[in-house]
């Protein structure tokens, strides 16, 4: 019995010293979501947006069936505005907007990169 208790300890202290393998961009995301997708959510983190906005943003995406290489060039205006220093905000909204106006999502990511060149000049 206390052979059997100790034992019980020792993999409940084992259990929870290991790492945790998930992250929120993973517990974020649905299942199946490209992991280039997922990865550059997780820059997007590094570049200054804050998670649950990078994940809501990806997620959004993935719901209104943009293909991963599109997916990727949002991404990737917003972490450029992000290190040029721009609020990333307007881009976002931008997304928003066109996810809502129901817009192609090669058009949607060409509005966001005007919005970007347009802070980049005003900055």
């Amino acid at each position: 019995m206390r052979k059997t208790l100790i034992g019980f300890l020792l993999i409940g202290l084992l259990v929870s010293a290991m790492p945790v393998w998930a992250d929120a961009v993973d517990d974020g995301l649905p299942p199946g979501v490209n992991e280039q997708v997922r990865t550059q959510t997780r820059e997007m983190i590094q570049a200054g947006v804050p998670t649950d906005e990078a994940v809501k943003m990806t997620r959004n995406m993935v719901q209104h069936q943009f293909r991963n290489e599109v997916a990727l060039q949002a991404q990737d205006e917003v972490i450029d505005a992000c290190r040029q220093g721009l609020p990333h905000e307007p881009l976002m909204s931008k997304l928003q907007e066109g996810l809502a106006k129901q817009v192609p999502p090669e058009k949607v990511v060409q509005a966001m990169k005007t919005v970007r060149e347009r802070y980049a000049y005003a900055y």
